[in-house]
């Protein structure tokens, strides 16, 4: 009965763990936590960064496409804008430019030179391709679109060339 005694325990009262080995497992907890918190936070800035990367070179490659088919379509005409690009995209394949419907959205990913024409584009170096660059995080030019595009851009002049003469 010495347990229900009215005299206070203290062997019941105290920790399991001794105060030293308490506080060693606390700051191994802190040491953890301080750790791991702002790894966790850049690998989730990680991911972001590559799924925007990620959805800005969809949206490039989808924009080098139509502009190839446009030019080839046009006789080396290159487009006047946003709209006209888009409605001929949507005309075309309205479930593989899809991204045409958000113009707003492209435009904030991929920027367009309107004021040169197919000839100028043509003339142009794949490395310092100056006429589509993607905005923000991207996975960099797509040197073999951009081939394409200037070769549909020769190919329609040279065919225009032939035709008037």
């Amino acid at each position: 009965m010495y347990f229900f005694s009215t005299r206070l325990n203290w062997r019941y009262l105290r920790p399991s763990l001794p105060m030293s080995r308490f506080l060693r497992w606390r700051n191994l907890i802190v040491v953890i936590i301080a750790l791991v918190l702002p790894v966790g936070c850049w690998l989730t800035w990680c991911v972001h960064v590559s799924l925007d990367a990620e959805k800005t070179h969809q949206s490039y490659i989808r924009v080098l496409e139509a502009l190839t088919g446009f030019v080839e379509e046009n006789n080396g005409r290159w487009p006047r804008g946003w709209d006209e690009l888009a409605r001929f995209a949507l005309g075309r394949d309205p479930s593989k430019y899809a991204r045409f419907n958000d113009l707003r959205e492209l435009r904030r990913r991929v920027e367009i030179r309107f004021d040169v024409t197919a000839n100028e584009v043509a003339q142009m170096d794949t490395e310092g391709f100056s006429a589509v660059k993607p905005i923000g995080a991207n996975y960099g030019d797509d040197a073999a679109r951009i081939e394409g595009l200037k070769r549909a851009a020769v190919r329609t002049r040279k065919e225009g060339t032939r035709k008037r003469g």
